[in-house]
């Protein structure tokens, strides 16, 4: 009797035992054992970016009359739209950033004027409340500002 060789398993050790058994008992016999060996292969592909691989843009022109040349061009469009896309997003956040900072500043002088007007009434109570709330709050907001921008930063730092 010769060793065959079969391919691994879950129950390798108990479906060798069985073919072994198997083959004993029909040799014994004599009877001619036939075995039937079947093995699966799996491929699996995978890309990543715009592109696919050279090879299945020539499959595509294969295919697809232009296939490539169809592919491509859709390729471009999409780049060029995410482009334009990334442009307005930045222009809006360049936007909404300027109008804060004139609004803030248009806030501030309003406030400092309240507390000018106090203070030239001699009310010098309202006046520190105002002037202070006005400089306190100023600080702050730039200060949280700062430190959203420098978390959000190193949160994009990880992320890459």
């Amino acid at each position: 009797m010769s060793k065959q060789k079969h391919p691994p398993n879950k129950n390798s050790a108990v479906s060798s035992q069985q073919m072994s058994q198997a083959d004993l008992a029909k040799s014994e016999k004599g009877t001619a054992v036939k075995q039937i060996i079947a093995q699966q292969i799996r491929e699996f592909s995978a890309f990543s970016g715009p592109l696919p691989p050279p090879e299945v843009v020539e499959h595509y022109s294969k295919i697809i009359p232009n296939g490539a040349d169809r592919l491509l061009k859709m390729v471009e469009l999409q780049s060029e739209h995410r482009r334009a896309c990334e442009e307005i997003g930045l222009n809006a956040s360049i936007s909404i950033s300027k109008r804060g900072q004139i609004l803030a500043f248009i806030l501030s002088l309003v406030g400092f004027g309240i507390a000018g007007l106090c203070a030239y009434f001699q009310q010098p109570v309202p006046s520190t409340v105002i002037g202070g709330g006005t400089l306190l709050g100023l600080a702050s907001l730039f200060i949280k500002g700062y430190s959203i921008k420098r978390f959000a930063r190193k949160d994009d730092a990880s992320k890459d």
